[in-house]
């Protein structure tokens, strides 16, 4: 089949981290791909740069003639079986192509990433086919917004398991200047309120580790001042370290002792996704995806209160929550870095399962298995 992947964002995130490793899994089956993307800008130079073809470069977000006009001929001419279209701003542009294009139309699949409101249900049900949701918390989310359950299709996101670098401990710990003694913490994600990382920051100025402690959050965003301001004001330099965007994630998590996600929000974070697959210890919130990821029931974020829950392969704290994060670290911090025999056997349980259910390749092969029911029965 030819698929044809739409985004119109600019700066990397979560989302494009999983159509890129869809692409790379369909083109490994043997399926043909192209991509349109927005032009000089993040997305299109990482894209660029895996060699995949690219049809298109919009000017913006999509939203003139030119670029409606120019996506129809592109589809009238390449003629894709399907279309993947990665974010709200992608349904309108290629949506609306594809409704202009020569018969037969390709079959148009939008993807909801997040546990955000849905804006227009209108705009779905009109410009796509079928809903692809990544958790069945984004799937709650598009029903709460008057869509039907029918409409939509649960497709676990994931990735692809992470390469175990034999070096990478060493290496990365060399390279942040860790003394053999310190814990290393790591939070991964763009730098959003939304993203928790104020409260991890007073959460580690509130904290009095029995053993020393170095803090690390990779990321860019808009928050990068004022959460170096507020390292700052509570003059954490030595102890906390915003790192930028990095493109080692994977050697980060292999070199960390401790994974915090203390997010706000999610739909299905991959960071936690990759730290579960490398077996992990790890804190986070129970938001959106994540009770599904961690095997555990949604309502426990109820149980954590004002504290923090040990549920065996994670500790559960509650979101936009300081005590409960503080109460959460001490408690992980009191078992590293040598954790208890049934710690390790829920954590290997939590790595076997998550293997299994969130890889990449298990979404690529659900969604070409979907995508060609759907194109047999004439949609």
């Amino acid at each position: 089949m030819r698929y044809c992947l739409v985004t119109s964002q600019s700066n990397w995130g979560g989302g494009e981290t999983l159509l890129l490793s869809i692409s790379r899994e369909l083109e490994q089956a043997g399926h043909t791909i192209a991509w349109i993307v927005r032009g000089d800008c993040e997305v299109a130079e990482r894209i660029k740069q895996t060699g995949t073809d690219v049809a298109y470069e919009s000017r913006g977000r999509g939203t003139n003639v030119s670029d409606l006009l120019a996506i129809k001929s592109v589809l009238d001419n390449w003629r894709p079986d399907v279309l993947l279209m990665n974010d709200s701003h992608a349904v309108v542009l290629a949506g609306i192509a594809a409704r202009l294009t020569r018969r037969p139309a390709p079959l148009c699949l939008a993807y909801k990433h997040t546990v955000f409101p849905l804006r227009s249900k209108r705009k779905y049900r009109w410009l796509a086919d079928r809903l692809i949701c990544v958790s069945e918390a984004a799937r709650s989310t598009v029903i709460s917004g008057g869509l039907p359950r029918e409409f939509t299709e649960v497709i676990y996101g994931g990735c692809c398991p992470p390469v175990v670098q034999p070096d990478a401990h060493r290496a990365i710990r060399q390279q942040l200047k860790l003394k053999p003694e310190e814990l290393m913490l790591l939070a991964v994600g763009n730098l959003m309120e939304v993203k928790g990382h104020a409260e991890l920051i007073e959460a580690v100025h509130l904290l009095n580790p029995t053993r020393p402690i170095r803090v690390f959050i990779a990321g860019k965003g808009e928050r990068h001042a004022a959460l170096q301001s507020q390292i700052d004001r509570y003059q954490l330099n030595g102890q906390i370290e915003l790192l930028g965007f990095r493109s080692d994630v994977n050697a980060l998590l292999l070199a960390a002792d401790l994974v915090v996600h203390p997010s706000h929000a999610e739909g299905l974070p991959l960071v936690i996704i990759e730290s579960l697959m490398l077996g992990k210890p790890l804190i986070a919130t129970p938001v959106g995806g994540v009770p599904e990821l961690l095997s555990t029931d949604p309502g426990k974020q109820g149980l954590c209160d004002a504290g923090a829950l040990d549920i065996g392969n994670a500790w559960l704290v509650r979101p936009d929550n300081v005590p409960s994060l503080l109460e959460g670290l001490q408690l992980a911090l009191a078992e590293l870095p040598d954790l208890s025999v049934s710690r390790l056997e829920a954590i290997e349980q939590a790595r076997l399962r998550t293997v299994d259910t969130f890889s990449s390749a298990r979404h690529a092969a659900r969604l070409t298995e979907f995508a060609s029911q759907l194109v047999s029965d004439g949609y």
